[in-house]
């Protein structure tokens, strides 16, 4: 009999806690977003809440690094800074990543993509990927954080993300033509998803 109170007080808690955490999610918003490189002009990166504010989409609308004809390499990156305005009481911490996009390398050429996450200044997952010629088509990379690390409670929560993409030409005599491309797949945004989870303030 006891164990059965023990656990039903239990599951009384944890409704509790996730009931309070839904009451709250309305009060959670975007601050002001900045971000910065050749990968993201002013202007060119749109942040935005997924459904019920358990995600946020990052959209890159010039992000785009190509090599081809007189142009051997190429490299781009950007870095954005998403603080996201917390009600009292309220933790989050960011916790799965995943970043789609497109490429299409020729002969001889090859390129990296590196994804770097921080909260609050704290080194997040480092995501990194590398291409070969004949790499082609759509492509996902992702990385779930292991860190139980939180948000401090009764502040803001500052997310930043800083991506790297880089493309060579081994062979001068080659067309060498490469693309990472950050904008679309298959007509619909290559957002990058960062998926989040809320609790209340321990």
């Amino acid at each position: 009999m006891l164990k059965y109170i023990v656990g039903i007080v239990a599951i009384t808690s944890v409704q509790s806690a996730l009931s309070n955490v839904n009451s709250l999610l309305p009060n959670v918003r975007l601050g002001q977003v900045n971000h910065a490189g050749p990968g993201c002009p002013p202007g060119s990166v749109e942040v935005n809440f997924g459904a019920n504010k358990q995600a946020l989409h990052v959209t890159f609308k010039q992000f785009v690094v190509r090599s081809g004809g007189n142009t051997e390499s190429d490299r781009a990156n950007c870095t954005v800074a998403v603080p996201v305005q917390l009600p009292e009481g309220l933790q989050l911490r960011p916790y799965q990543y995943t970043l789609k996009g497109v490429v299409n390398f020729g002969e001889d050429a090859s390129g990296s993509l590196i994804v770097e996450n921080f909260l609050a200044g704290i080194r997040g997952p480092r995501i990194q990927r590398f291409f070969e010629e004949d790499d082609r088509g759509p492509f996902q990379v992702s990385a779930t954080s292991s860190s139980l690390r939180w948000s401090e409670c009764g502040k803001n929560a500052a997310l930043r993300t800083s991506i790297g993409a880089q493309i060579v030409s081994e062979d001068d005599d080659s067309d060498g033509s490469a693309l990472i491309d950050l904008r679309e797949v298959n007509g619909a945004p290559a957002r990058y998803v960062i998926q989040l989870e809320y609790r209340p303030c321990r």
